[in-house]
């Protein structure tokens, strides 16, 4: 399952590549998402592969695009949801969240000098299962991160993020 770009140019117009393909990266078992990293000029596509890996296929000018399977890089548990990612400007990181095959919210992030992370996000609010696919963004303005996802309970829950709070559910 290959990943696909459609991209414009000005002057060239609508633009077409087999993108995982190019880069050799993981065929795709899950829906990708994408976001942008605007403070670190980036782009980034997201998704699972067939082992529940979260693979990242990112671009950046002058470099171009390359992968990483970030899972086997931060030693995080496989994905049984769709990713969902989102970058937080104000924080100086990006983010990827996922629901875990036991049920849990698990995010990635970045954040220079300190490379890829991983928290266990249920473990550390003591928040009900997750099912679904969870939903994460930052509120700049709030200087905040939010996730919002299913619980088992058809419950929708949501988990935050305010420096020198730290992580918490309602």
């Amino acid at each position: 399952n290959v990943i696909h770009e459609l991209y414009w140019r000005a002057g060239v117009n609508w633009q077409h590549t087999a993108l995982s393909k190019v880069i050799n990266a993981p065929p795709a078992a899950s829906d990708p998402i994408g976001y942008v990293w605007e403070n670190n000029n980036t782009e980034h596509i997201v998704y699972c592969d067939a082992r529940g890996h979260i693979i990242e296929m990112y671009f950046k000018h002058g470099v171009g695009w390359n992968f990483a399977d970030l899972t086997t890089a931060t030693s995080a548990p496989p994905a049984a949801s769709n990713p969902a990612g989102y970058s937080f400007e104000s924080n100086g990181t990006e983010h990827i969240v996922y629901r875990g095959q036991d049920g849990g919210i698990y995010e990635l992030y970045f954040r220079h000098q300190k490379g890829w992370n991983f928290s266990a996000l249920s473990k550390a609010t003591n928040a009900p299962p997750a099912v679904g696919n969870p939903f994460g963004y930052a509120w700049e303005n709030n200087l905040s991160e939010h996730i919002i996802y299913r619980g088992a309970d058809n419950q929708i829950y949501e988990m935050y993020w305010k420096p020198g709070v730290g992580w918490n559910y309602s």
